[in-house]
């Protein structure tokens, strides 16, 4: 999936919206989205060891592609 890519280390929390311009893959660390995801471009959940945590009120019209533990959504 080309795009952005997005490294996380350690434990990350993003309580705000996010908007996809583009595709975002994320890979490493644990993550938590709190906001609601929006936009044209796709989200990407790579790595075996991230944990995601995502909300369920997103309207991106993207791709998803998840090669991780699944996400769980709140």
């Amino acid at each position: 999936m080309p795009g952005s890519l997005l490294t996380v280390v350690h434990t990350n929390f993003w309580y705000g919206p996010v908007v996809l311009n583009t595709n975002l893959v994320v890979v490493g660390g644990n993550l938590s989205l709190g906001g609601q995801i929006s936009g044209t471009g796709g989200l990407g959940l790579v790595n075996d060891t991230t944990i995601f945590s995502i909300p369920i009120n997103n309207t991106y019209t993207g791709l998803t592609l998840v090669r991780c533990a699944l996400p769980e959504p709140h």
